[in-house]
Order: structure tokens, then sequence, then C-alpha cells
């Protein structure tokens, strides 16, 4: 399959760039090339000076053929004259070297026999509109292209049978990439860690070891760098903080004048954030970012914080508001006040760059404020719409940005020339096994809800139409979305991980729930469990215990954290961390964790204790919602706990998810009867985004390329063929 990964806004006006493509595409068609990507300026890397970025027109990277870097030209004899030939070769070389030192030294499975590559790496210049080829001796060193026949050759050319495995492929462009900076496997002392019935803590380690690439959804995210405003959305564990991380270093390597800010609601954020963008610069750099051009801060801060809330008064010269005094004007919702009151003021511009994570929780008088301190509209945000445990309206990007002094509004999508990249939808969930996905979905909606008088169905959420729920990466198998239709919704394995599939999909073990009568034999018995965790080699630090019950919060805490001492197994409480905290795991300890502070957090096991609480109240969408975040925390397993009958109906809800084989079936009630969760997304954009994702799956099937299958789209539906 051929991949493109280039942002065609950017090609629009470069002939000769578009012509190599349009032959690669070519030869792909006439004669099958296999597994290949193109990358246009990308990657980038620094140049021996550490100050400036370098990169090339064309990177082709090829399972079966190896790699060519490509220089693209225009050729007339009057403009080729006045192109510097010594400094093209120069340029060329430099992305060819650096290329190279990063295979061998990231992916030593590449390497053979000292300083040798498994995979052959070509530079090449290709002279678009040249009929002859002319003689530069600066180019000496590489291959010269003026002809699809040309290019054709020196592809075969460099096929001298080492095809690469499907592992070494994948492990090429991870390196390629740069997805290698995602994450730091867990060191694990591990007693058979090739044991056909892993322990928990193997199992672990090979989902952490599994290299990983992005999906084609990911990298339009994270490398494709707009003009003006862009949105993506996708469940927890999509890979929207990763993406985010990604793009804040491509940003700062190719501007690295410009100024970034990237803010988030969760305190906890703060370390894994600077810890994502760090990896990620480094794989296209030697050298750490420079962080006085990159500013990670949290939205309010706090004391000892710093908080985009705090330094955007103190910049414009206006006296903030502390919480005392915020929550003496709007109890409920402080923050949004504070945003409401700081918006009413012109802001002078502060950053290039602002990127907004967890975005669902930001009320719109925050987005206002980003904007505001934002030069040319150059805002990212990120959202879950299922994460909104604050029961905040997300509205569309119109209505969130507002209007300017004209009327006009100040991000409209609609008005874009690159929607498809301006407003993306991310299908795949990487993060949790697919029946935890869907146990939360069904827990979190409400799908097998049973109203205690009439033991009929009573869903409390919904999702507005078939495309929403396809966009969420879910296959609608019946129904269409209307007010009394048989619903039936699957979530296909392949939008799940792979490797987790493997593992978990067939566990009965990967969601547990447990019911007790008091909170002390609940919180013993989620104890017990921890210790048996260990005992199969999970480290302590894998573990994390969310309270949904704020009642009881405290007493949870301290007798779990009692019963795990007399074991020497320490924990790390979030509600005694102090204000400042940046951090949700401590090695060598279980973390003990609110709902808020979870956010944007995961863990290998997860313990969400006191469901009843949720349940008491069980129609509730803010309980819902809570439970929803607290479950898809988890990468690998999840033990749910309450108590009394309260506890009991989760049971139940769950027993039925179980029945109809882990699938979500139910009638569709109509907009009057419940909330609809909606997409914040017009039905056009939406069957726009539908028509991308089907096109690319239909590539892979078809061996074609999204053009094609979109060129066949229009052709059969064209008048003529009326």
């Amino acid at each position: 399959m051929l991949e493109k990964n280039i942002n065609e806004a950017l090609i629009k006006d470069k002939p000769s760039i578009k012509s190599l493509i349009a032959m690669i595409v070519g030869i792909d068609k006439n004669s099958s090339l296999g597994e290949v990507s193109l990358y246009h300026k990308f990657p980038l890397y620094l140049d021996e000076t550490g100050s400036k970025p370098i990169t090339t027109d064309i990177l082709f990277v090829s399972q079966n053929f190896g790699i060519f870097i490509f220089k693209c030209l225009e050729y007339s004899e009057r403009d080729f004259a006045q192109i510097d030939a010594a400094s093209e070769a120069k340029s060329l070389s430099q992305i060819d070297r650096l290329v190279f030192a990063k295979i061998l030294k990231d992916s030593p499975n590449l390497g053979i026999r000292g300083r040798s590559l498994k995979v052959e790496i070509q530079p090449a210049m290709y002279l678009h509109n040249c009929s002859q080829k002319p003689l530069v001796n600066e180019w000496s060193d590489f291959k010269i292209i003026i002809s699809e026949h040309e290019l054709k050759e020196i592809i075969y050319a460099n096929n001298d049978g080492n095809k690469l495995s499907d592992d070494e492929y994948k492990d090429l462009k991870a390196t390629i990439e740069g997805s290698k900076g995602i994450a730091k496997p867990t060191t694990r002392t591990l007693k058979d860690p090739n044991s056909v019935q892993p322990s928990k803590g193997a199992i672990l380690a090979r989902i952490e070891n599994d290299i990983y690439n992005f999906d084609l959804e990911q990298k339009k995210a994270a490398l494709f760098t707009l003009a003006g405003a862009q949105r993506i959305r996708g469940l927890a564990g999509s890979g929207k903080t990763v993406i985010l991380a990604m793009k804040a270093a491509l940003i700062h390597l190719q501007n690295p004048e410009a100024t970034i800010l990237y803010t988030y609601y969760t305190k906890s954020l703060q370390d894994l954030v600077k810890k994502l963008i760090t990896r990620f610069y480094r794989q296209f750099a030697e050298q750490d970012p420079n962080w006085n051009k990159i500013h990670i801060m949290h939205a309010w801060g706090g004391r000892g914080l710093e908080g985009v809330y705090y330094n955007t008064c103190s910049y414009n010269d206006i006296t903030p508001l502390n919480l005392s005094q915020a929550k003496l004007r709007m109890p409920d919702k402080p923050f949004d006040y504070i945003c409401e009151q700081l918006n009413r003021y012109t802001l002078k511009p502060q950053y290039d760059y602002v990127i907004l994570d967890e975005a669902q929780d930001f009320p719109i008088h925050f987005y206002r404020i980003c904007r505001q301190i934002t030069r040319d509209n150059q805002i990212i945000w990120a959202y879950d719409d299922f994460q909104n445990i604050l029961n905040i309206k997300i509205q569309d990007e119109k209505e969130t940005f507002g209007k300017d002094e004209n009327g006009n509004f100040f991000i409209d999508f609609s008005q874009q020339n690159n929607k498809n990249l301006q407003d993306l939808v991310l299908h795949k969930c990487y993060r949790n096994p697919r029946k935890i996905l869907l146990c939360a979905f069904a827990l979190g909606l409400g799908i097998y809800n049973q109203d205690s008088k009439t033991q009929k169905t009573r869903i409390i959420q919904r999702l507005e139409h078939n495309e929403h729920w396809e966009s969420l990466g879910f296959k609608v198998e019946m129904g269409n979305s209307i007010a009394g239709d048989r619903m039936v919704i699957s979530r296909p394995e392949e939008n799940s991980p792979l490797l987790k599939n493997h593992f978990l999909d067939n566990s009965d073990a990967v969601i547990k729930i447990k019911t007790y009568e008091s909170i002390q034999n609940e919180c013993e018995a989620v104890a017990t469990f921890i210790i048996d965790d260990l005992n199969k080699e999970l480290n302590p630090e894998d573990i994390s215990v969310i309270a949904l019950d704020n009642g009881n919060i405290k007493s949870y805490f301290r007798l779990i954290s009692q019963y795990l001492e007399r074991h020497n197994i320490k924990t790390f409480s979030m509600l005694d961390a102090p204000n400042d905290n940046t951090v949700y795991k401590v090695p060598g300890h279980v973390t003990l964790s609110t709902i808020f502070k979870a956010k944007g957090n995961e863990a290998g096991s997860v313990y969400v204790v006191g469901i009843d609480a949720v349940f008491a109240d069980k129609n509730n969408i803010t309980e819902r919602n809570k439970l929803f975040t607290a479950i898809t925390r988890s990468l690998a397993w999840v033990t749910l706990t309450g108590l009394g009958p309260e506890a009991r109906i989760c049971i139940d809800e769950l027993k039925l998810l179980e029945r109809n084989d882990f699938k979500l079936v139910f009638t569709q009630p109509s907009e009057e009867e419940v909330v609809t969760i909606k997409q914040s997304m017009d039905k056009k954009q939406a069957t726009l985004n539908k028509i991308k994702w089907m096109s690319t799956e239909l590539a892979k099937d078809g061996g074609l390329t999204e053009e094609e299958v979109l060129n066949l789209i229009k052709r059969e539906l064209s008048p003529q063929k009326q």
C-alpha cells in the first residue's frame, strides 16, 4: 500500500514535487511497490550547528526498496543557472547522513556488520521539465532523475533481495516518524518473560515494548502544521496528548523563535507533557528544547505553579482574582467566572501558538482568552466529548470563539480550504482493551440501565447520529439513530490495540466487579487484590485506585493505605499531595486518586472504588461520566467495587452487556427523552470526515490511493452517469 503523509495544500504551488509524487503513484499503480510511505518536508533534523532545521522535499520509505531522499527542482536553462548546486548538494548530503545516523542509533536490529544497514539509503535529484540531464560536478554522488522510466529503474535497482520483515519495517517507520519518543518501557524483573501463560507484569511489558506506529489520522494531526486553528477530537486513549506534544516539538523545530504555550486542566499532566515534548524533540535533535520558547502551564495555576490566567493578568497589568474571591461570585464555577471577567479586557498577543489539552473541561471564556493571546489564531485544541466530567457544554468552534466587531466569527472551519485537516477525528483507541472501552460506554451512557419501577431500559445519554458512532471507531450493525430504532453497536478489533486484543480480549479477568457490606471490607479486599497484582509482577506504580465516593474518599484512602503498609507497600495519595504537585505516579508507590486528578492519566491495573455513589443516583449524567472516565484510565485491567444493592445495579448492567456479546443493543430514545451528546460538527462536515475515512480504508483493501478512490466516487456520482 502506498501511504501519502503529505499536506496537499503545501505542495499546491510546487510542480516539481507534485510531478514526482504522481510518478511514484503511477509506478505503484502499474507494478505494485508494496508497503511504501511518502513524506513531504519530513523528518526535520537540526544541522550540525544545532540551530537550523533541515529536511528534504520527498522521503520515500519502502519495505521492499529501502529509502530514497529526493530533492525536487524546477528546470529551465535560464533558471537552472541560478541554482547553487553546491548548496543543494550539501543539503541533500546532510539529510542523508542524519537519516543514516538516526536509523543506526535507534533501530539497532536494522544494522549489519559495523556501520552498515539492512536498508539502502539513496539520495537523488529530480529535475522537473528537463529533457536532457545537465552535467553538474557537485551532484556526482547522487542519482539524477528526469523521467518516470528512470525513477522506476533506480527504485527497482535498489532492491537487492533484502526485503525487510514486517517488524523491521514497523521499526523503521517508528524511527523515521519519531514515534519512539512516545513511551519509555518500565524496567521490570520478570521470572519468565516469554512464558506461554505470562504474568500481568509480563503482559504489560510486552505491551510497553510493542513498537508504536502512528496511524494515518494521528500523522495528519501531528505532522501537519496549518495556518490558523485546528481541532483534534477522539476518545480517551486515542493519542491526543501524544499528538499535541509532538506537534509542539515539531513547531519548535520548524520555528525555533516562535513562542508556544501548552496548557491543560489536570495539574498532574505537567510532568508527562514535558517528558513527551522532550522525547519527541530529541528524536530529531541531539539537544533539549529551548524552554524559554515553550511554556507548559496549567490553565489557572496556583501557589508555586504558573498558570495561564495569572500570567495573562500580569502581562496585561490586570489584578488577578484568587480562588476565594471567585467562589464568592460563582461558587460552582469559579474558574469560569474569572475567565469571563478577564475576557472583558482587550488582551495583548503573547504567543505565536497556543495548544489546549483536555479542552472539553475548559469554559468558553478560557478559549477566548487563549485566542486573544495568540497571534493569527494559531490555536490548536483537543478534546473528548465523553470525558466532560464537569458537564460543561462544548459548543461548535464558531460559538466557542465568538465574533469580531463586524459580526464575523473569529474561527469558522466552514470557511477554510483545509477542512479535513482542521477538524480531525481520531477513530482508534490505543489505551483501553476493546472490552473495557465497551464497558465504559455501556455504563457511561446507561445503555442497560433498568428503571427500578417499570423494569424497562432507560438510557441516560444518546449520540445524535450514526456518523458520530462511526467517527469514534464503532460499527453500527443495525439502526439509523432515529427515535424508536433498534440499535446494535459493536467495536471492530482493528480499532483497538492488536497486542491487547491478543492478550486481553478473551480474558474474563480484564473486567471484574465485586460488592461488599462495608467500606472496611471493600478496602481490605482491594488491598488483597493489589497484593496479588504485585505477586503477578506488576510494579506498584502500575496500579491506581480511583475513588468515586467523595463523601468517604478519606476513609477509602486511609484504610487502603493501612492495609498495604502492613505488607510494606507504599502509596501516593493525591489528596495529600501539595497544590503545586505535577506528577501522578511515584516509583514504588500505588497511586490513590480522585477522579479529577486521574483525568489525562493511566495505569495498567485500575481499581474504581465506591461505585455505589454513582448508582445511588444512577440517572445522573455527571456521575455516569465520572465512572466512564475512571474506567478509561485502564491500560489492561479494571476492577469495580462498591457497597450493597447500589453496586449490584452495576453488576446487572454489565451482565446484560456480556449477554449481548459485548455489543451495545438498545432502542434509540428521542431527543426530548434524554440528553444528546452532540459532536459539535455539522452533518456536512461529519459526512466529509466519514468519506475521507472510508476512502483510506478502501485504498488499503483495493490497492489504490485515497485520491483514486475519491475520483472513482466523483465519477460514479457525476451528472453524466445519471
